[in-house]
């Protein structure tokens, strides 16, 4: 078992919830595809968002997984709705009193039941509104879609790392895909609507021997404080295409884009 994950599960045990969180946290950054690690975060998670989230990943892991299928049917179901009884018989007026009490008991029945039919009907919209809601969020887990959450660190913890040389060959086929990476900062460019951010990103296996990289832009509408050429930083974003410009020998050059959500300094 991975040591973060163990901390995690002992802080858990000890009633330091705080201190598991941090340590479930950093384990599915560097293991998203753990079912387990997403188990331990449902169970730190105090808000029904969150709750929902880490089922949808363990079910997309999972999709055997009954008892995520179970809790999560069950956070999205909505509570049962009580209606008010109808009047019984023994509550409608006596037929042994005269005409003029019968036909003023009348009409207070038909007022009474007037009330409780508009009643119904406002329950029975609201009950109708409350399945579009339950269908409307099952469509969006079976598309795997994921749902906004309050923590950041949760939400960049499901970004895949597609390899940068298969992103650079094909970057048409990642547009609107998640997409993560650490590169340096090759050059930076910022103005009133953001920065673009050229960055050289290792390819898998390189090493100080057998140098090779690929270049991306990063499209950052963030702050860049402390981001210059030859700092290192990692980002969150999705495909966007590609950009095409000149080089100062006039050739014309393409490289593949990334709309970044968030991008962090990395210190050495």
């Amino acid at each position: 078992m991975d040591d973060l994950l163990q901390q995690g599960i002992t802080a858990y045990k000890a009633g330091k919830r705080d201190e598991a969180r941090k340590f479930f946290i950093a384990f599915i950054k560097q293991n998203p595809e753990s079912e387990r690690g997403w188990g331990w975060m449902y169970d730190i998670s105090g808000e029904d968002k969150e709750r929902i989230y880490c089922l949808k990943q363990m079910l997309r892991i999972n999709p055997k997984n009954e008892k995520a299928n179970q809790l999560l049917n069950k956070l999205l179901t909505p509570p049962p709705t009580l209606i008010s009884p109808l009047p019984t018989q023994a509550s409608l007026p006596s037929k042994n009193i005269d005409n003029v009490q019968i036909k003023s008991n009348k009409s207070a029945v038909k007022k009474k039941n007037g009330s409780i039919d508009i009643v119904i009907m406002v329950i029975l919209g609201f009950s109708l509104l409350c399945l579009f809601v339950v269908v409307a969020q099952s469509g969006v887990l079976n598309k795997l879609s994921p749902i906004p959450t309050t923590d950041p660190e949760i939400e960049k913890a499901r970004w895949g790392t597609i390899d940068i040389r298969e992103f650079t060959k094909n970057p048409k086929n990642y547009n609107k895909q998640e997409l993560h990476y650490i590169g340096s900062v090759f050059s930076i460019q910022e103005d009133s609507g953001g920065a673009l951010i050229q960055v050289e990103i290792n390819v898998p296996g390189d090493d100080e021997f057998n140098f090779n990289s690929k270049i991306v832009i990063v499209n950052y509408k963030g702050a860049t404080t402390n981001i210059y050429e030859n700092t290192s930083i990692e980002f969150w974003g999705y495909g966007d295409g590609v950009q095409e410009f000149e080089n100062l020998l006039g050739i014309k050059i393409t490289q593949p884009v990334i709309k970044a959500k968030y991008l962090t300094l990395l210190t050495k």
